[in-house]
This record gives C-alpha cells, sequence and structure tokens, in this order.
C-alpha cells in the first residue's frame, strides 16, 4: 500500500510532500501516516495502549515480526491482496485500528481513511470502493439501519468486527444475511485477533482460532491460548469459554465480572445472552447491561441495568414476568435501574467497573 484515500483525496506514501500534506489535515490523518512512515521506513517495536475497560490503561508493544504474522495470519484467511482495498474507520493509535493500516501495507492493498465516528452512515460511497473493513459493535448497528446494507457489503471479503460483544438485535438482523461479517477474539497482547466467528446463518456459530493457536482451559474454566501470537508460550486470559474443542469455543464472560449473589456465581454477560431476545421482543431497544450492588442478605444483588429514558412500569412488569420463566431464582434481576449513558471505555464498549460505582 503506497496510497491513502482520505477526504476524496489521493495521498501516495511515498512522496515527501504528499504526507507532509497529510499529517496536517488532521490529528487523524496525522497518527495514520506516522504509523505508516515508521512501518514503511522499517520500524522494528510499536507500542499500543488497551482500551481500560477491565483495568487501568496500559501501554503494550510488540515487534515487527509478531505484527507481521499476525497481519500474514489474516492477509492469508481471507485471501486479502494488492487488488483489493482496505477500509479504516477505527482510531490508528489502538491496536484494532493500527493493524488495519498494518495489513494494508503488508498486502500492498490501497487504504481509505475515514474520521472514526459511530455512525458511517453517510459514507456508503466510500464503503463500495472497498472490499475489507473492520468496525465496531456501535459502528455496525448504525450500519444495520441501512436499507443498502446487503448491497454495500455483498462484494466484500471480510467485515470484522470487534472492540466489544455484538448484540443479540445485531445478530438477528445478519443471521439471514449472506454477509461475510466477522465477529473477532483477540487482545492487544495477542496483535488483535487469534479467533473469528462468522455471524451470518446462525447465533451458535463457535469462535474458530486461526494460524496455529490452540485453546484450553485452566481450573477455573478462564482460556489458556498458545500459538505465534503469544510467541508459542501460554497466555493466560480471564475470559470464561466452553471448549468444544482445542480450536472451537464458545465465549462467557469475563472472570472479572462474576456476580456473587447468595454464594451462586453468575457471569452477567453470560445472563444478557439469555434475556436479550425476551428483551427485544418487548420492542425495547435501550442498551442494558447486568450488574450488581451490596446486598447484606445476598452478599451481591443482580440489578438489570438500562441506559436512556424510562421504560414504561407496565413493560417493564410483563418483561420481568417473562424473564423469570425461564432463569433460576438467583439469576432473576431484583432491580431495574437507569443510567442516563453508559460510560465507555473505548466507543461501544461499557464501562462495567464505572457502572458499578455509579450504582454505588
Amino acid at each position: 500500500m503506497n496510497k491513502i484515500f482520505y477526504r476524496g483525496k489521493k495521498y501516495d506514501l511515498s512522496k515527501t510532500g504528499e504526507r507532509e500534506d497529510l499529517v496536517r489535515l488532521s490529528e487523524f490523518s496525522r497518527n495514520v501516516t506516522e504509523l505508516a512512515t515508521k512501518w514503511l521506513s522499517g520500524g522494528k517495536e510499536f507500542s499500543f495502549q488497551t482500551s481500560g475497560s477491565t483495568g487501568e490503561f496500559k501501554e503494550i508493544s510488540h515487534s515487527r515480526e509478531k505484527i507481521q504474522k499476525s497481519a500474514k495470519l489474516t492477509i492469508s484467511y481471507f485471501n486479502l491482496n494488492k487488488d483489493d482495498n482496505a477500509l479504516l474507520v477505527l482510531d490508528p493509535t489502538r491496536i484494532a485500528g493500527a493493524m488495519m493500516i498494518i495489513r494494508s501495507l503488508v498486502a500492498g492493498m490501497d487504504l481509505y481513511a475515514i474520521d472514526p465516528t459511530s455512525d458511517l452512515t453517510s459514507f456508503s460511497p466510500i464503503f463500495r470502493d472497498c472490499n475489507f473493513a473492520a468496525i465496531v459493535p456501535l459502528q455496525l448497528e448504525k450500519l444495520l439501519l441501512s436499507k443498502e446494507v446487503s448491497e454495500i457489503f455483498r462484494n466484500y471479503k471480510a467485515v470484522l468486527v470487534g472492540g466489544a460483544t455484538v448484540n443479540y438485535a445485531m445478530i438477528e438482523k445478519l443471521k439471514g444475511m449472506a454477509l461475510p461479517f466477522y465477529e473477532t477474539f483477540g487482545m492487544t497482547e495477542t496483535v488483535t485477533h487469534f479467533a473469528l466467528r462468522k455471524l451470518s446463518g446462525s447465533d451458535t456459530n463457535p469462535f474458530e482460532v486461526i494460524g496455529n493457536h490452540i485453546v484450553r482451559q485452566d481450573s477455573h474454566g478462564c482460556m489458556i491460548v498458545e500459538g505465534d501470537l503469544t510467541g508459542n508460550q501460554p497466555l493466560s486470559t480471564h475470559d470464561i469459554i466452553h471448549i468444544r474443542d482445542e480450536r472451537h469455543f464458545e465465549w462467557v464472560g469475563r472472570s472479572d465480572f462474576i456476580i456473587n449473589t447468595g454464594g451462586i456465581k453468575i457471569s452477567p454477560e453470560e445472563l444478557e445472552r439469555k434475556i436479550a431476545g425476551k428483551i427485544y421482543a418487548f420492542g425495547i431497544r435501550n442498551r442494558f447491561i447486568i450488574s450488581s450492588v451490596h446486598d447484606e442478605s445476598l452478599g451481591e444483588k443482580i440489578i438489570l441495568v438500562f441506559e436512556g429514558t424510562t421504560i414504561s412500569d407496565h413493560i417493564i412488569s410483563e418483561l420481568m414476568k417473562t424473564i423469570k420463566e425461564d432463569l433460576d431464582k438467583y439469576e432473576c434481576p431484583k432491580e431495574i435501574r437507569y443510567i442516563e449513558k453508559f460510560p465507555e471505555a473505548a466507543i461501544s464498549k461499557i464501562n462495567r467497573r464505572a457502572v458499578i460505582s455509579i450504582l454505588a
């Protein structure tokens, strides 16, 4: 990749003057250009900031060799080449956005860049010029509102969706679409994803690891992954999984957020998936999460938290009756609360720790 298309103009990275012009346009274009220039000039070490969703922000560095391995894994899996065009709509200082730039450089693809925003619907003409992209769930949610979504992405090789969990409503919309949307699984420590699952067809598709990676569980049910992107050393995570085999798994939730209520351990993410369909069936489109507050009797009390405006008492009453039909008594939310706007660690990624603090 030598060419970047940005704000309606083409820039050739091999030309000093055009690089300087691109740098001056915005902070986003400066970050894109600086990363691309560092890679093209043979940079050996690259640092990235984590999202901070499960703790403090931290810097993680990766060698050029490991980053190139990650790029080639994705390029090979989706058969990307110099005749393809990539789309960048993510922050280039974070690993997901940075890897879109580096994959373009390694594969020789031209890159179309758009300033990161949650609503990309007005940029559909640019989307049509590309056939490989990476987005976050909030961007996907807005795109799925477009009647043109099937036409726009029909000829794509892949659209990677990561950074946060893809919710029930989006999965339901994608089920019947023969579109190449893939939920990714990875982290800054593994140079983005090492596993993928296709979002169209079924919501029960497991994650499949790519390359030479394998997964297993520790004694607490948490994932251990090993392969090229972990330096062929076991990397322990806080992700609770169900193993199908060493190449396929289902994600349950984070051990960091387990709720201990009356001595029973509940995964909020797993409980959210259980009730999502029922909430959606009542026409509720508010974002929601399962959280908890301290309780003298139970230790922790499960709370269902909605974002935004208050939902009518009648709907909530009927919803709670329906939810209780399929849940164990310990799983049932004991209270409904509202937060005007969920705090986020990154675009569309709810900061659960901050929600707990607000509830407290």
